[in-house]
């Protein structure tokens, strides 16, 4: 618990660093801290700590130390919040997702901030799930995927959510949409077809 800033770089390529503990008196993180590190890594900590802050802004897994509210199931994580699973974070290997529709009796109501991010083996992804939006940087970097299939209920697509997407060929968006960020299709292919 003496530890109150962790320096640029710190962790930086520990591809193997899955988990890490951080106490609350924890209130500077360096740029690129923990870049690199394993694709699941998941920090507990402190509500509304530099910890979260950290964790949040780069799409790294978040559990509250206090409630321990990161659940998993199968390959997906969750929090819960006000009877609403959140979907944090996807740590399998499958082709195909079907984004599920609840967590043990919970709807699944959001998607985190780059939740499927960097997947080097998704192509195709359709949800059950009714998120009213797309966050930022949910598919970036998706090298394989190939099509997405949005459900009625999104109204938002967020900045960069599908950038650098290079095979992505088809998006269904539904026509409750009415935002979308001008970089969410940054460095996709140019034959990507918006349905």
């Amino acid at each position: 618990d003496s530890v109150t800033t962790i320096e640029s770089a710190a962790f930086y390529w520990c591809r193997s660093l899955q988990a890490v503990s951080i106490p609350a008196n924890v209130t500077s993180i360096g740029t690129n801290a923990f870049s690199n590190a394993h694709t699941d890594l998941i920090f507990t900590g402190v509500r509304d700590s530099a910890a979260q802050t950290y964790a949040w802004e780069n799409a790294i897994g978040f559990a509250d130390a206090q409630t321990g509210t990161v659940l998993f199931d199968n390959d997906f994580a969750y929090t819960l919040e006000n009877g609403v699973a959140t979907l944090t974070l996807y740590t399998g290997d499958d082709s195909e997702l079907v984004v599920p529709a609840e967590y043990d009796g919970y709807p699944v109501g959001a998607l985190r901030w780059g939740v499927l991010q960097q997947s080097d083996t998704l192509t195709k992804v359709t949800f059950e799930a009714q998120v009213p939006s797309i966050p930022r940087a949910a598919f970036q970097n998706c090298d394989l995927l190939v099509e997405v299939r949005l459900p009625d209920s999104v109204t938002s697509i967020a900045a960069s959510a599908f950038k650098w997407c290079y095979a992505l060929r088809d998006v269904y968006i539904p026509a409750s949409v009415t935002s979308i960020d001008v970089t969410a299709f940054d460095e996709c292919p140019s034959t990507l077809t918006i349905h």
